[in-house]
């Protein structure tokens, strides 16, 4: 498994975007994103489907891409 998440809580894309569907949950957050609605059930796992088709291993394996030594 990779972290997805910048501070290492969640170890699973799927945790990172249902973290994200309950952030109106939050109340220190601001009123404008609380009045963002949450993801269902559905939606989230369309959007964790549809992220998962972004990834380009040619990409992400390749040597003349990686942070220098």
């Amino acid at each position: 498994t990779f972290p997805y998440m910048h501070d290492g809580r969640f170890m699973r894309l799927k945790e990172v975007i249902k973290h994200y569907s309950m952030l109106h949950d939050n109340p220190k957050l601001s009123k404008e994103l609380k009045e963002i609605r949450a993801f269902g059930d559905h939606e989230q796992k369309d959007l964790l489907s549809f992220l998962y088709t972004l990834s380009d291993k040619e990409f992400l394996f390749n040597k003349r891409f990686q942070f220098p030594q």
